[in-house]
């Protein structure tokens, strides 16, 4: 990128609807992603206007992109940090973002590899799919997560719900901006414990 490159020429289209999460480690900061706050209209999303550009010809039965949904976009961590708790702790963050500002879903767009990352904390492929000029014409796939990933454990693997949701389901419960049945309470709690023995064996062996 060019150093003098106009100000006006730095801004993506989402930009006016968007925020940027920053994931900091000490005083270094090591990843970040775009929160895109679409509505699949006036305001839409990367993924879809992406879509359209690769001239994709949306059906009925396909995902309908509306203002119940977030996008995480641009999502971005330091190599070293990859295989650390560092991606769930993004999503943490944009799950603490979809409920609070009362949202069903996020959607994400990832190459192949990515994408066993998203499928492991509930996100599932919507067969949508589209090239992404940004990274060298890189054939993306579109994902979806419902809020039910967090609060009823929807899609995710038994052993994953607790170290990927656990806690900041616990804090926006006592932040009373979920509620969460008796029924589900307890799936979650058998989850949570479960995932509790398991670790305290694996670190006494």
């Amino acid at each position: 990128m060019e150093v003098d490159r106009p100000l006006d020429k730095l801004k993506y289209f989402f930009d006016d609807y968007s925020d940027i999460l920053i994931v900091r480690h000490g005083n270094n900061i090591i990843g970040s992603a775009a929160i895109i706050y679409g509505d699949g209209k006036e305001k839409p999303f990367e993924v879809q206007k992406l879509m359209l550009e690769d001239n994709h010809q949306f059906e009925a039965n396909e995902l309908e992109f509306n203002d119940s949904m977030i996008e995480v976009a641009a999502l971005c961590v330091l190599k070293n940090y990859r295989k650390t708790d560092v991606v769930h702790g993004v999503f943490e963050n944009l799950c603490y973002e979809m409920m609070k500002h009362k949202k069903e879903y996020i959607i994400a767009s990832s190459d192949e590899i990515l994408a066993k990352t998203y499928k492991a904390i509930g996100f599932s492929e919507t067969g949508q799919s589209f090239v992404q000029p940004k990274y060298n014409n890189l054939h993306m796939k579109v994902l979806i997560v419902s809020k039910n990933a967090a609060l009823k454990s929807k899609n995710v693997k038994f052993l994953h719900w607790w170290p990927i949701w656990g806690e900041i389901v616990r804090r926006m419960k006592e932040k009373s901006i979920v509620k969460i049945s008796p029924w589900d309470r307890a799936r979650l709690f058998i989850r949570e414990m479960s995932y509790k023995i398991v670790k305290a064996f694996d670190i006494n062996n």
